[in-house]
């Protein structure tokens, strides 16, 4: 007998009222449980085929939601790395060969400004350019004009840039009334002349002859005879003698030396061995000692003093306008000593004639 081919058993498909059907009837069971035991609620799948696919991926949306994934950073490979780090490498070396470069263009260009400035500088030095054809002079109030010209000299071929400042500084230096001088260019073509001039502190009355003498109190010996008035500066620098104003030296020399002349102390009393000398500077301990003593009054006293006596050094003593002699010594402390003068010339008004303040803190005096 053959045997027959059996066909394969196929499920019938449900129908819809055959579902509706079986849920109805799950529903009345739960429903019934429900009445029963407490039943904790779940999700209810709805009754499609792809129920179970659509509660997974529920699920699994609410736990991303919950739980951030942290994202991970991906680390550069270490070949990227080098790649880097060399494109780096080049471009600072580039910049440093730029910045070399722009240094070498710079150095070069400020050499060969200098060098075409010397150039131009050296020739214009060989030229007539920038003649001196006016010499300005500032400060001199003791010196002519024409003897300040004199003193320095310029000559008709000098020009700003060729003329010797140095040389005409050490002429001009030369002469005792002047104690420093500044030479500017001023260009186009004038040369100025700053001065700064020596003053006079004092006139010395130097013995010329003498007729008599005689010894003081102190010892020394004072002459007495025709004199030369011979102006000094504050640095014992012998400037000049002073002739007389209407003389015809006189009234050719500066009038501002007569007004200074005027204003200051004379020194007399001091020895017949001195013998001043046009711009050197004096060596007589007497006269030096009472030039600082004249040069650092400044107080009242000084308008009162007539002659300063010189016979002794360390001892000048002033003779003031009312007659009476005060023994000042050195010119140390002369702040005390002339503050202690003027009390006692106060308190003994017409009625002192000397006094000795070498010790301004044990004074002696003598009364009439």
């Amino acid at each position: 007998m053959v045997a027959k081919n059996k066909r394969p058993t196929v499920r019938k498909k449900k129908t819809k009222r055959q579902i509706k059907k079986e849920i109805k009837q799950e529903q009345q069971k739960q429903k019934m449980l429900a009445q029963e035991i407490p039943v904790i609620e779940e999700p209810q799948y709805k009754p499609t085929v792809k129920s179970e696919f659509d509660e997974v991926s529920k699920l699994l949306d609410e736990k991303q939601e919950t739980q951030a994934i942290p994202v991970v950073e991906e680390k550069p490979k270490e070949g990227n790395v080098d790649l880097d780090k060399k494109i780096n490498t080049k471009e600072r070396k580039k910049k440093k060969r730029k910045i070399k470069a722009l240094r070498v263009f710079i150095i070069t260009l400020i050499i060969l400004i200098l060098l075409s400035a010397g150039a131009g500088y050296f020739y214009l030095c060989y030229t007539d350019a920038f003649p001196i054809t006016r010499v300005q002079i500032n400060g001199a109030d003791h010196l002519t004009e024409d003897e300040m010209l004199k003193l320095a000299n310029v000559s008709d071929e000098d020009t700003l840039l060729k003329v010797d400042t140095e040389i005409i500084k050490t002429r001009l230096k030369l002469d005792a009334w002047i104690e420093d001088v500044e030479i500017v260019r001023a260009f186009p073509n004038t040369l100025v002349l700053n001065v700064k001039e020596r003053t006079i502190t004092a006139i010395v009355e130097v013995p010329t002859s003498i007729q008599n003498s005689k010894t003081t109190t102190q010892g020394s010996t004072m002459t007495t005879g025709t004199v030369r008035n011979w102006a000094i500066s504050k640095d014992h620098m012998w400037l000049m003698p002073v002739p007389d104003k209407n003389s015809e030296a006189g009234k050719k020399i500066n009038q501002q030396i007569y007004d200074d002349v005027e204003g200051v102390m004379h020194i007399v009393d001091v020895s017949p061995s001195l013998k001043p000398e046009i711009g050197k500077y004096c060596t007589d301990e007497s006269v030096n000692c009472a030039i600082d003593v004249v040069a650092s009054m400044t107080t009242e006293l000084k308008d009162q003093v007539k002659n300063v006596k010189a016979a002794d050094p360390g001892s000048t003593t002033l003779e003031l306008k009312n007659g009476v002699e005060v023994s000042l010594g050195t010119s140390e402390d002369i702040r005390d000593k002339e503050r202690v003068c003027l009390e006692l010339l106060q308190k003994y008004d017409g009625k002192i004639s000397y006094i000795n303040v070498r010790n301004p803190n044990n004074p002696t005096w003598r009364t009439i």
